[in-house]
């Protein structure tokens, strides 16, 4: 097990289990991968912005959690508990500079079937570890009317779902909203990221020293009768250092999307991603071209009756390779044409299988509701359920999924199922709840068993 790309994925669906529910309390059942939305940062949602000159706001996040993974024999339980506080000091017009730090710390609560060490040890996995990072940090500077906007710094970019790309990263950003359209071009560095903080690692070497990559990338969106067309392009140059094999992947995405109302109680979404590139064979020093997509498209139905019923139906697709051992690694392609959808963003699919959106066809259904929607207190009404169903498919039966997984030349990868409660008890206080369990298929070898993931915690505005 990988604990990096464990903690990475933790650290996914905390953001997306509490930040996502502090900020959408209306609809708690959005997914940020699903669901666009041209601001970059979730977090910047919370600030209490003043148009003062020179004045100073501040204030944090507490978000104490505890996940607990069981898979075959294994369980491993963490408490991961993160704190985040930011500043912001206002210039001219709406012009402003903000910064904000972050303190994880895991910890450990029970581990069997997997190798712990103590911090400071040299095996295994740590038991307790703490982490200090400068989260965000930038200089925004926009016209009075928005037409203009640039930011300056370490901030989160995002294009289009976010599922190419949406993370930190340090750069420059400018956004141009005109009455034609709204333009966003930006160019942006990994390597300047701490390595344990940085998503962007597909090698051993990114891991070991952190992703060396240079983002660069442009979105025009416009919007027209409630319907959103956007399209964007990115290009992506791995700077990692290389031993005696060769690793490094570059990548180039050309995206489309459209989102919009059909009707007052009727919305829907779909994104479609190509990807072109050069990667390394495994264990040799030969490129291969990279041809590769994406897509993912949805629809949401509120009803207006009791309880405020949403139900969803979603779709994604990564097409895959069936020469690929592992989604995720550069130099997984073992022979011909790199056909395995690789990303820098965000994709929830998920929580007890957190498939990675490649060599993969995924169906997923459900529903929203909010028990106490009749009542007259807001306390009750912030109240909501979720559950949703999975069924994944693979794109190439011989190829694996994740990280080497379901092996055998069959289709059916299993089933899922996911249940969540969120209740934004006060303006600053959130509680979530997490459950879900998955369902190999056929394409598991026999003796795989069920896997269950639980995840609870809170989130506490200050």
């Amino acid at each position: 097990m990988n604990l990096r790309r464990v903690a990475i994925l933790w650290c996914v669906c905390m953001a997306l289990a509490s930040g996502a529910y502090a900020q959408r309390s209306e609809n708690a059942d959005r997914d940020d991968s699903f669901y666009p939305d041209f601001r970059s940062d979730e977090d910047m949602r919370a600030q209490r912005f003043t148009r003062e000159p020179f004045s100073i706001s501040y204030g944090g996040w507490l978000m104490p959690m505890v996940i607990d993974e069981r898979r075959n024999d294994q369980v491993l339980t963490t408490s991961v508990n993160t704190a985040k506080l930011w500043i912001k000091s206002t210039l001219w017009g709406k012009s402003y500079v903000y910064v904000r730090g972050k303190d994880q710390y895991y910890h450990i609560l029970k581990h069997d079937g997997i190798g712990i060490r103590e911090a400071g040890g040299s095996d295994g996995i740590k038991l307790n570890e703490n982490k200090v990072d400068l989260d965000v940090g930038y200089l925004a500077v926009s016209t009075d009317d928005n037409m203009l906007q640039v930011y300056a710094g370490r901030k989160f970019f995002i294009l289009g779902s976010g599922l190419a790309l949406n993370g930190r990263g340090d750069g420059i950003q400018v956004d141009l909203n005109t009455s034609v359209a709204d333009v966003r071009v930006f160019g942006m560095y990994t390597g300047l990221l701490q390595k344990d903080f940085n998503p962007y690692g597909l090698s051993d070497e990114d891991i070991a020293v952190g992703a060396r990559r240079y983002f660069a990338g442009s979105m025009v969106q416009r919007t027209l009768w409630n319907q959103t067309l956007y399209l964007f392009a990115m290009a992506q140059l791995d700077n990692g250092r290389q031993q005696f094999i060769r690793s490094r992947y570059n990548s180039q995405y050309y995206g489309i999307g459209l989102k919009g109302v059909i009707t007052d109680s009727v919305e829907y979404f779909g994104e479609f991603v190509y990807e072109s590139g050069e990667s390394y064979l495994k264990g040799k020093n030969e490129k291969r071209n990279v041809n590769a997509a994406a897509a993912q498209a949805g629809v949401n139905w509120y009803l207006p009756l009791p309880l405020e019923p949403v139900f969803m139906v979603q779709y994604a697709y990564g097409s895959g390779d069936e020469d690929r051992y592992d989604c995720a690694s550069p130099t997984a392609n073992q022979a011909g044409e790199d056909n395995g959808f690789i990303y820098f963003g965000t994709f929830l699919g998920g929580y007890a299988l957190r498939p990675l959106l490649s060599n993969l066809h995924i169906a997923r259904g459900g529903f929203s509701l909010s028990p106490f929607s009749w009542s007259e207190s807001r306390f009750l009404r912030r109240m909501n359920v979720t559950a949703k169903y999975s069924y994944y498919m693979k794109d190439k039966p011989k190829g694996v999924i994740n990280y080497n997984e379901a092996p055998l030349e069959e289709t059916e990868v299993g089933h899922g199922a996911d249940a969540s409660f969120r209740w934004r008890i006060f303006y600053d206080l959130s509680i979530f709840v997490n459950y879900a369990m998955f369902f190999p298929g056929k394409a598991y070898v026999e003796g795989e068993k069920n896997r269950q993931f639980i995840q609870g915690g809170c989130n506490f505005i200050f």
